[in-house]
């Protein structure tokens, strides 16, 4: 039998570097060396007598019968692991790396604080953390760099399965110095058009949302006198007077409470929310320790957003209605 020709490592090396798309990745991975995983591979290749990857450009592309192979082992593998914890009459002991992107401020603010809970409990497991802006993680996604990753609605690709996890609220803002010198506050086109703005994408596409979302206005001309795709950096403008932006409110309330204070504008009255959706290729095959991370994280996001969508609904957030004389 042609089994009898190769052993299960084998098999698992050519798994986590299909995955990884990288035999040094894989190496860290599997605790091995990069020349080890390498000679796993071509040793695999000689076995089969065909090659499971072509190198290009010094990078690894997988042929057909590669992902052939793949598809049918990686969840053989995992059964097996399964099984084997099973048998052995204990939990199973999560271990490998997991690579996971987000955008930076919800990564640090929101998810950070959570993978830091999930590593404790799993000490076997190591994340890889990319944070950049939402549209690139639906890149990265794609190419097979992440096994998961958070994107919003203006960022999910058709081929990618995506499940809601968390509703950010945007604010429009400005510092108290520069809404001291456009008060007060009018709903109206003319109004808006006359002031300036910071934007984190040429296309306007949040200042946008907003004002179609709260005034209804589709095609204002906004005075855009920054564009920076970092919400920090957003808000630094905002702060030094610049002009108004879009921040996410838990930065606002973080911004506020180390006492950088920001006139949130009203709109409508109603909270412009963002979902945010985690991310991951619908035919792809995670590890268990992946398939544990994404099953954590969908049930704490989920519970915590589901209650702030109560308090939302029941106790809308304000800023004062004035502008506090103590900041001007």
């Amino acid at each position: 039998m042609l089994i009898d020709q190769l052993n299960l490592n084998q098999l698992r090396i050519f798994e986590s570097v299909y995955r990884t798309q990288s035999m040094t990745q894989a190496a860290v991975e599997l605790g091995l060396t990069q020349s080890g995983v390498s000679q796993h591979i071509r040793a695999l290749e000689d076995v089969l007598g065909l090659s499971l990857f072509d190198r290009i450009k010094k990078k690894l592309v997988p042929t057909p019968e590669a992902r052939q192979l793949f598809e049918r082992i990686s969840v053989n593998l995992n059964d097996i692991e399964k099984t084997l914890w099973r048998v052995k009459g204990e939990s199973q002991q999560l271990t490998g790396l997991v690579s996971i992107g987000m955008p930076v401020e919800f990564g640090m603010n929101i998810v950070q604080p959570l993978i830091s809970q999930f590593l404790k409990e799993h000490p076997g497991v190591q994340v890889r953390m990319h944070l950049d802006l939402a549209p690139q993680m639906s890149q990265w996604l794609l190419k097979g760099d992440l096994d998961m990753a958070f994107v919003d609605n203006l960022s999910i690709d058709k081929r990618l399965n995506a499940t809601w996890v968390y509703d950010e609220v945007l604010d429009l803002c400005g510092s108290v110095e520069y809404m001291s010198n456009h008060y007060p506050i009018l709903n109206t086109k003319k109004y808006f058009e006359g002031l300036d703005y910071v934007e984190y994408q040429e296309s306007e596409t949040i200042l946008r949302q907003w004002f179609s979302y709260h005034l209804r206005l589709k095609h204002p001309h906004l005075n855009i006198r920054a564009f920076v795709a970092d919400t920090k950096a957003v808000a630094r403008f905002i702060s030094a007077g610049l002009g108004l932006g879009i921040i996410p409110r838990h930065v606002h309330q973080k911004l506020s409470s180390q006492g950088h204070h920001f006139i949130k504008v009203e709109g409508s009255g109603k909270q412009l929310l963002n979902p945010i959706r985690l991310a991951y290729l619908e035919d792809r095959s995670f590890t268990p320790a992946a398939d544990a991370l994404i099953e954590f994280l969908l049930k704490e996001l989920q519970a915590v957003s589901k209650l702030r969508r109560e308090q939302l609904q029941s106790e809308p957030y304000h800023s004062p209605s004035v502008i506090p004389t103590d900041f001007i």
